[in-house]
C-alpha cells in the first residue's frame, strides 16, 4: 500500500509514494510522517461543493525525534506546513502568538 502527499514546505509541489503499515487499529500509517492520526468514520455529508466528514481520533503515533525534553509536540521540530486556499499557497507554521485559555480573559 503506499500514499501520494507532499513532502516539506521547502518543496510543496514535490509529491512522494510512501509505504503505509498498519496501525493501532488496522488503519494505514505512512512510517516516514511524525504523526499519525487514526480515525474511524462517523459520518459523512455532502452540502453542495462542500464534503464533511465526522469521525472519531482512535490512535495517535508521534515519532520520538519531534517530542520536547518534557514530552510534547515541539512545533519547531514538526515543521508543519498549512494550505492558504485563498491564495493557493503553502505556509511554513511556527512560533507562539498566544496562550489559549487565558489571552482571551484580557478582553472581558
Amino acid at each position: 500500500m503506499g500514499a501520494c502527499l507532499i513532502r516539506n514546505a521547502e518543496h510543496p509541489r514535490q509529491q512522494c509514494i510512501f509505504p503505509a503499515s498498519g496501525g493501532n487499529k488496522n488503519a494505514p500509517v505512512i512510517e516516514e510522517l511524525p504523526i499519525s492520526l487514526e480515525c474511524r468514520v462517523e459520518e459523512i455529508n455532502q452540502y453542495n461543493a462542500t464534503l464533511r466528514i465526522v469521525a472519531e481520533i482512535v490512535n495517535v503515533s508521534v515519532d520520538e525525534k519531534i517530542l520536547s525534553e518534557d514530552g510534547k509536540i515541539d512545533p519547531e521540530k514538526l515543521g508543519a506546513i498549512s494550505y492558504d486556499p485563498a491564495n493557493h499557497a503553502y505556509l511554513k507554521l511556527g512560533g507562539k502568538v498566544g496562550t489559549a485559555f487565558s489571552d482571551g480573559n484580557q478582553l472581558k
